[in-house]
């Protein structure tokens, strides 16, 4: 009875815990910025409005889905931010336009934008969304007369998973690797290229 139980559970586990590989680079170009700034002020903007469909559960919206994911990773980035020093603001962007630079305020725009997924079917699960291609773009805001795009990088990544809290193998790890690379578009600004 006890062996069947732990081989039972010994299942449950492995195929319940999948595991999320690390952020993989596609493309990537930098640029140094244009002048240094000792306080910069950067405008966070996770757009993932591609997703907006898939956002919704049987238990909540789409917009506390939306805030339970791609909030939730964004206010640890601000959090980590502030801790060296740096004020960062949020922009969750769900519409379907392209988001606005802003004219002033920012020394630098981060825009990690959502811009392909696949979306899997599973008599368990139902529909859900993986394999996502991400657009990193950091603007250079510190002259008022150009917005320079200083890193643009495309990379697959569903970190966001792991930041979610779901069952995955390699959560704590997954998670860490996923918030410092996200982290790593803005090394640009230290002339880490």
């Amino acid at each position: 009875m006890i062996n069947k139980l732990v081989i039972a559970l010994l299942v449950i586990a492995v195929s319940g815990c999948a595991s999320i590989p690390e952020p993989v680079i596609r493309s990537s170009q930098k640029q140094a910025p244009s002048k240094v700034v000792d306080k910069p002020k950067i405008l966070l903007v996770i757009d993932s409005t591609l997703e907006n469909p898939y956002m919704e559960g049987l238990f909540f919206t789409k917009e506390v889905g939306i805030q339970n994911s791609y909030g939730k990773v964004g206010a640890i980035l601000v959090s980590r931010l502030a801790k060296q020093g740096i004020e960062a603001d949020l922009v969750l962007h769900n519409q379907p336009l392209p988001f606005t630079l802003p004219d002033g305020g920012y020394s630098y725009v981060l825009i990690e934008r959502l811009e392909r997924f696949n979306v899997q079917s599973s008599k368990r699960y139902g529909d859900y969304v993986s394999g996502r291609l991400w657009k990193a773009s950091l603007f250079d805001l510190t002259d008022p007369r150009e917005h320079r795009l200083i890193l643009d990088e495309v990379y697959s990544s569903d970190g966001v998973i792991c930041v979610q809290g779901a069952n995955i193998a390699n959560q704590v790890p997954c998670k860490e690797k996923y918030l410092e690379y996200l982290l790593s578009h803005l090394m640009v600004l230290k002339g880490n290229n």
